[in-house]
Parts: structure tokens; sequence; C-alpha cells
């Protein structure tokens, strides 16, 4: 199966255009999501989130705190 990374439509083998976008497809989408900052939570707060995440079966998480605030 391929995809548009643009709409992230599936298609059947031998498409390699998506008729949407106009975008060539790929056989895997990049799945990544960067999230830049989450402001004023706890660390209590952000250990119970990354908790959910894992239990929702998103494991590839991480935090940093900004000693700067």
């Amino acid at each position: 199966m391929s995809w548009c990374p643009k709409c992230k439509q599936e298609f059947q083998d031998g498409i390699t255009v998506c008729p949407t976008c106009d975008e060539t497809l790929v056989d895997k989408l990049d799945t990544t999501v960067v999230m830049k900052e989450i402001d004023f939570f706890s660390e209590e707060e952000v250990t119970k989130f990354i908790s959910f995440l894992t239990y929702s079966n998103i494991h590839d998480t991480s935090w940093e705190k900004d000693e700067a605030l």
C-alpha cells in the first residue's frame, strides 16, 4: 500500500501520485509528532500525561525541564 504524505490517504499498489494533492506517494508515513513546548505543567502532571500516552500505545515520548522557567 502507498500513502500520500500530505493528506494521509492510503492507495492501492501501482498508484504513484495522489489524485487529490498531486503528491508523490510513499511506502510509509512519517508518524513523528514534535511538540515544542507544554507550558506550566507540574512534573506530576507531565508524568501522568506520558503514562497516558504510553497506555495509549504511544511510546516515543520525552520531556525536558526548562530550568529557566
